[in-house]
């Protein structure tokens, strides 16, 4: 079963998008506190010390979730294997090993480098075609000339939120900024300058 939530017309009827999602929960299941019964036994919701009528989700969770999200879309549905194969590939065009200084291993792991493709696919509408991806992957990591310490993670040279200096989410993509700007890279200041003239 796939809803699909409008925040405009939600305000339509006087209702915000969560009050949507609970009306749906309460009219599918007559009594909710059997569902957050379930939760809590397979451990995805708690209680909160303080007040049991306030119930806790961990960060993980959230992950869960965003991930059921983004992999229930038919674009991300129908590329699942074709997604893995490709991040696989783009593994092995990072470096082995960790970065230097960090915890971190450049290839991440599958999960996550699928993760943010499917992210890409799903919650961007990003068209990835695998030979400019592989393409694009190799241009990345050839273009460090070895000297891999301004270079990101493999999952972040796919996908990078972060925050500006006002506090707002900003996304960052090396990958797709590749893809988009394909056959730019060699364009030097004098190829312009014969170009114009």
């Amino acid at each position: 079963m796939e809803y699909i939530i409008n925040k405009d017309i939600c305000e339509k009827y006087n209702l915000t998008p969560d009050e949507c999602l609970v009306l749906i929960t309460l009219i599918k299941e007559e009594n909710p506190s059997k569902i957050i019964e379930s939760l809590i036994q397979k451990g995805f919701v708690s209680r909160s010390v303080l007040d049991e009528n306030i119930y806790i989700t961990s960060d993980s969770v959230k992950d869960l979730v965003t991930a059921v999200l983004i992999e229930s879309k038919p674009k991300a549905l129908m590329q699942e294997q074709e997604i893995t194969e490709l991040a696989k590939e783009m593994q092995e065009i990072f470096p082995k090993g960790r970065k230097a200084g960090t915890t971190y291993y450049w290839r991440c792991s599958l999960l996550e480098v699928t993760r943010k493709l499917k992210t890409l696919i799903g919650k961007y509408h990003a068209t990835l075609e695998r030979d400019k991806v592989i393409a694009a992957t190799r241009d990345y990591v050839q273009s460090f000339n070895g000297d891999y310490t301004k270079m990101r993670l493999l999952k972040y040279f796919i996908l990078k939120a972060g925050k500006d200096s006002d506090g707002n989410t900003v996304i960052y993509s090396d990958l797709m900024s590749r893809l988009e700007n394909e056959g730019q890279e060699n364009l030097t200041s004098s190829d312009w300058t014969d170009r114009v003239i």
